[in-house]
Order: C-alpha cells, then sequence, then structure tokens
C-alpha cells in the first residue's frame, strides 16, 4: 500500500465520492429543503406585508446634445443622455422636502412608531431617507421617457406621495430651465454694455490718431494690419472648432464607457513621441503654406507640394491614433466598431484642428515680430484696429446670443417635463411576490441542502459504511452484518460467507504463517475465536488470546484449535519481554501450521510491538462506532512497518 497516494487521494473528492455522499445523505439534504421552502412560505404568506407599487411615465425635454446613431444605440441598449439628469433632479433634497411637508410625511411617520422616545427622534432627513430608497426612476431604453414609481404598503398614502413628488418636480424643474436661461440673459445685459464702451473708446482713439498724426501708415503697414486682423478672426473661428470637436471626443468617449460595462474609466486621448513630431511637422508645413500663399496662388507648384506634405502628415498622424486608440478598445467587438470609428475620426479632427489653432497663434507671432520693425507710431496705429475689429466681432457674436437667450426664455414652457402617464392606484398589491419568492426560496432550499450535506460529511468522524473505509484507504473491506455475527456468537459453528471471503483476502499472493487481529472501536467483537476455529479446520491453529480461557469455555471448538490465554497481553505482552514473546512465537510457529494472535486494541501503545512479529494484520471496524481518524491513525502507523492489512467492517 503506497501511503503517499493514499494520503493524496483523501485530499481529492471525485464525482462518484459526491454520488455516494449525497446518496448516503439525501434525507438531511431533503430536511433542509423542506425547512427552507416551509420558512419561505411562512414569511409570504404570515410575516411579509404587501407592498403597492404606484408610477407615471414623464416625457422629459428635448436636447440638442449629439445622440448615438440608431444603429449603435439598438444594438448597445444605452439610454438617452438627455434624461441623464433627470433621475437626481426627481430624488433631489429640495423636490422630497416639498413632499414632504405637503404630505406631513413627518407626523406620519412619528404615528407609527409606538414608543414615544423613538418617534420625536424622527427628521424630515429620516423620511426623506426612506422617500429616496422607496422611488425608482428608470429610463425607457433609447427615449426621453421616464418611468417613475413609489412602492409602500399603504396604496392610498403611496398615490398622494407620487402625486406630490411629481408636481414638486414640474415645479422645481421649470424654476431651474428659468434660473438657468435669465442668469445667462442677466450676463450678456452686463456685458453688452460694458463692450459698447470698449469699442466707442477705441473709435475714439482712432480718430483721434487720424487727426493728431501728420503721418498716415504706410501700405505696407495697412496691408499688414489687415493681415493681422483676418488671422485674428480666423484664430477665433479655428478656437471654437477646436472646442467642437474636443466636446465631440468627450461625448464619444463617455458613450463607449457607458456601453454595458465593457469599458471601463480610462483616459482615452492618444499620445506618443510619434504623435508629438507628427504634430509639429504639421505646424510648420502650415506655417510654410501661409507663407507660400501670400507670394503664390493656390495652382502653383511650391504650394501644392505643401498640401501634399501635409496631407501624408495628417495620413500619418490617423493612423498613429488609430494604432492608439486601438490598444486601448477591442476593436474586435462589433458592438464597439462603430463608436470606435467615430472617436478615431473625432480624434483626428481634433488634432488636426488644434495643429491648425497652433499654426496661426504661430503666424499672429510672427507677423507681431515684424510689427515691431515699424515705427511706434505705425504700431499704435494697427494695433487699434485690430482691437478694434475683435471688439466687434465679438459684439455681433454676443447680441445673436442674447436675442436667442430672450427666445429661449420666451419659449420655457415647452422645456418642462410632460406627464405621459397619470399614477393609478393598483388592485393588487405588487411585493410579495409569491410565485417568484417561493421559487427563490426552493433554489436557496436546494443550495442550503447541498451546503449542510458536505457541511455534516466533513464533520462527521465516525466510519458509517464500506463507502467511508474506500475513500478514506482505497481498500474493499470484509462486510460482517451485525446477524451474522450473532449467529456466529450464538450457535456452535464456524461456517460464514464472510469467514470464507476474509480467509480467501488473508491466503491471496503469499500464505501467512503469523495472522494478528486488532480492534479499532469500544467494542468487543470476539471474531479473533471464530476465524482460528474456522480456520483450525484446515489446518493445525493456534489461538494466543487476552481473554480468559473460561471466558470462551462455552464455544465448541475443534480438536485441532489450541488456545493459550494470556489475559496480561494488554500489559507488556503477557508480561514477558520482546525477545522472549518472539522466541515462544517462533516455537508455536514449528508447532502449529497456523498462529492466530489477538492483538492489543488499537489504543493500547503495545501494539505495535506485537504487530513487528505477524505477517498480515485484520483491522477490525464496526459501524457507527469506529472514529476515522483513529482508523487512519493505525492505518498509517501500519504501513510505516510494511504490513499487510484487511479490513474488516462490521455493520
Amino acid at each position: 500500500m503506497n501511503f503517499e497516494e493514499l494520503e493524496k487521494k483523501n485530499e481529492e473528492l471525485s464525482l462518484k465520492d459526491i454520488f455516494i455522499i449525497f446518496k448516503r445523505r439525501y434525507k438531511l439534504g431533503v430536511l433542509i429543503f423542506l425547512i427552507t421552502i416551509l420558512l419561505t412560505a411562512v414569511y409570504v404568506f404570515f410575516i411579509a406585508k404587501p407592498e403597492y407599487e404606484i408610477s407615471a411615465l414623464i416625457k422629459v425635454s428635448s436636447s440638442s446634445t449629439p445622440q448615438l446613431s440608431e444603429t449603435a444605440a439598438l444594438i448597445l441598449g444605452t439610454s438617452n443622455p438627455q434624461t441623464a439628469d433627470e433621475p437626481i433632479i426627481i430624488k433631489s433634497r429640495s423636490v422630497l422636502l416639498g413632499v414632504i411637508k405637503e404630505q406631513n410625511l413627518v407626523e406620519y411617520f412619528k404615528s407609527k412608531v409606538k414608543d414615544p422616545k423613538k418617534a420625536e427622534k424622527i427628521t424630515e432627513n429620516n423620511v426623506s431617507e426612506i422617500l429616496e430608497k422607496k422611488i425608482q426612476v428608470n429610463n425607457e431604453k433609447n427615449s426621453s421617457l421616464l418611468r417613475v414609481s413609489f412602492t409602500y404598503t399603504d396604496k392610498e398614502l403611496a398615490y398622494k406621495v407620487l402625486n406630490s413628488l411629481i408636481s414638486n418636480y414640474l415645479k422645481f424643474s421649470a424654476q431651474l430651465n428659468k434660473d438657468e436661461k435669465s442668469y445667462t440673459k442677466e450676463i450678456l445685459e452686463k456685458k453688452i454694455p460694458q463692450l459698447e464702451e470698449e469699442i466707442k473708446q477705441i473709435s475714439e482713439k482712432i480718430q483721434k490718431f487720424k487727426e493728431e498724426k501728420s503721418l498716415a501708415p504706410t501700405v505696407e503697414a495697412e496691408e499688414l494690419s489687415k493681415g493681422l486682423i483676418k488671422l485674428y478672426q480666423t484664430l477665433s473661428d479655428m478656437e471654437a472648432k477646436v472646442s467642437s470637436y474636443e466636446k465631440t471626443v468627450k461625448l464619444i468617449e463617455s458613450q463607449i464607457k457607458q456601453t454595458k460595462g465593457i469599458i471601463s474609466e480610462s483616459l482615452y486621448t492618444p499620445d506618443s513621441k510619434v504623435i508629438s513630431e507628427l504634430r509639429a511637422k504639421l505646424i510648420n508645413l502650415n506655417v510654410e503654406l501661409s507663407g507660400l500663399l501670400q507670394t503664390y496662388n493656390e495652382s502653383a507648384p511650391e504650394v501644392k507640394e505643401v498640401k501634399e506634405k501635409i496631407r501624408k502628415t495628417e495620413e500619418a498622424l490617423e493612423k498613429e491614433i488609430r494604432n492608439k486608440l486601438s490598444s486601448k478598445i477591442d476593436s474586435s467587438d462589433p458592438v464597439l466598431s462603430e463608436l470606435y470609428s467615430n472617436l478615431a475620426q473625432a480624434q483626428l479632427q481634433y488634432e488636426v484642428s488644434k495643429v491648425q489653432y497652433e499654426a496661426i497663434k504661430k503666424q499672429i507671432e510672427n507677423v507681431e515680430a515684424n510689427l515691431k520693425k515699424f515705427p511706434s507710431y505705425e504700431q499704435e496705429y494697427i494695433t487699434l484696429q485690430r482691437d478694434y475689429t475683435i471688439k466687434q466681432q465679438l459684439y455681433s457674436q454676443l447680441v445673436l446670443q442674447y436675442e436667442q437667450s430672450k427666445l429661449s426664455e420666451a419659449g420655457l414652457t415647452a422645456k418642462i417635463p410632460i406627464i405621459v402617464e397619470e399614477p393609478t392606484i393598483p388592485e393588487k398589491p405588487s411585493k410579495p411576490n409569491k410565485k417568484l419568492t417561493l421559487a427563490i426560496g426552493g433554489v436557496l432550499g436546494i443550495f442550503f441542502g447541498i451546503i449542510g450535506v458536505f457541511f455534516r460529511e466533513a464533520t462527521d468522524k465516525i466510519i458509517r459504511d464500506e463507502e467511508d473505509i474506500k475513500r478514506l484507504l482505497g481498500i474493499q473491506p470484509v462486510i460482517f452484518t451485525q446477524n451474522e455475527i450473532t449467529t456466529l456468537l450464538n450457535v456452535n459453528n464456524s461456517n460464514s460467507k464472510s469467514l470464507k471471503e476474509l480467509t480467501v483476502k488473508l491466503f491471496d499472493e503469499k500464505e501467512p504463517k503469523v495472522i494478528g487481529l486488532t480492534n479499532v472501536s469500544d467494542l468487543e467483537i470476539f471474531l479473533s475465536t471464530k476465524f482460528a476455529d474456522y480456520i483450525s479446520k484446515i489446518m493445525s491453529t493456534v489461538l494466543i488470546t487476552k481473554d480468559k480461557k473460561e471466558n470462551i469455555s462455552h464455544y465448541s471448538m475443534n480438536e485441532s484449535l489450541s488456545i493459550i490465554s494470556e489475559p496480561a497481553l494488554k500489559g507488556v505482552l503477557v508480561g514477558k519481554t520482546e525477545e522472549e514473546f518472539s522466541r515462544n512465537l517462533n516455537s508455536l510457529k514449528k508447532e502449529y501450521e497456523f498462529v492466530v494472535v489477538e492483538l492489543p486494541n488499537y489504543d493500547d501503545p503495545n501494539i505495535y510491538t506485537a504487530a513487528k512479529h505477524v505477517d498480515k494484520i485484520v483491522v477490525l471496524t464496526i459501524k457507527d462506532n469506529t472514529k476515522k481518524y483513529e482508523l487512519m491513525d493505525l492505518i498509517m502507523k501500519f504501513g510505516k512497518m510494511e504490513k499487510d492489512l484487511v479490513i474488516v467492517l462490521v455493520k
């Protein structure tokens, strides 16, 4: 027997072992299952209070925010971004406090508490937390519709609370929109007069310059001034483009992060040494192109050459951006392919617009550097003209925004959410769902039953059947039934099927001369006597027993069986030294064909001394009595002595 393999086997659990465990302890699993189902039924029918869900459908205001394409939205199942803020507003403290005051909910919840001291501790904050947990706001997919629901045991109160919640939300939403538009309008109303005054002052300075200066600016200075103004106008337009592309990139990144949890929060803006070099190259090429266009027309070879370089650089930049993005996003996923493509394109537009913006800034720096070469009066004139033009342009933009804000303020009613479906009182409670709860209880019962079976198996330290022995030792035991043992003890014969099986196992391969029997239990089974009697029919046999001879005198034994009663065998092998016991045993081996030694029990240290002198050992175990760890300890020690073992189970 390889005991290292045996120890490893005991640590593993095969499918067959699991099946055997459940077969043996299925009653425990069924009991736990039934108890769980019973407890679930008691909770559902007697403990759980019915709750009623009141709901309403609200359409929120439209938004100009860019949306996902229809294909991507359908595949991803994402909600409309324009509804993202509304659940927070609906459950905001301002709205909830309005509901609490209207419905006098603080007093209502105080009346539900029997303890006056606890009732006094209930505040608006406590009630607000309760409402926040009970209110659910869900967005109908790919739409601007919100399903608002409130669940409570009192359906009349739930109906009143939801109506009050919707009313307060509509008021707050209207006020919020009004405040935003009014605030923008107020800022513009202050800014526009200030800008008008600045334009007036610059205009007066220009007029004064023309009156006081006797020298008019040169044609070259005039052209430089016009060019500088044009560059500033282009810079302003390009700044708006950069801002627009940046918002588009951030929107697409946000959509990717919300895509069913596929992408976690991360930095999408690509960056590398190659991208930085390509950016710098594009800036220089754009500056070079601007300089050439001042001298040549669009069809000039020099201009075409620079434009071709710009095109190739932009292609290289796009390729590098795509490579960097593909390392952060799984482009092989069909769900993300459209978003990935949009992100790469938007990122390229953003990078190119930034390059053009930087190129224009560099051109302005060059022009302003050339401006310093002119006389001071010409520099002053060009600066005044530049400031005047820029201020005029800004003024036009602010006036346009002001007019738009007035129109928006006038049409605020279009921004107020609309109730599509009014709340109604349901006839039946929504919770608990009895069928679903019982089904969940059944699943939990199965789970707890499995856990209970394994726990009971893990904590069971007693041998229950032959499967325990086979799993612990990998040995098929010889089975003696209790009826068979009773028959052997009460009837004066030693004929037994199990005795024959035990004999066959002992005499398998090589025939032993001395057999030792030991018992791993607290019960005495006189199997050694009957076994020796059975063997004595075949060959001359001597039995060394630790029992007194008169205790076994009532058995009818074969004449060929000799019995040596050594009651002191429990001590130190009949009180003799080990050498003397060995000499006596050798004498018996010469005199008899077969020797049966009744070894001390498992808990007697002398068992190992005696076991040295036997050829094979029969280990007797008893169902529901023998402890697993005691059997394993004994077997391991015998294994180190390299003794052949036969296991007997009495059940």
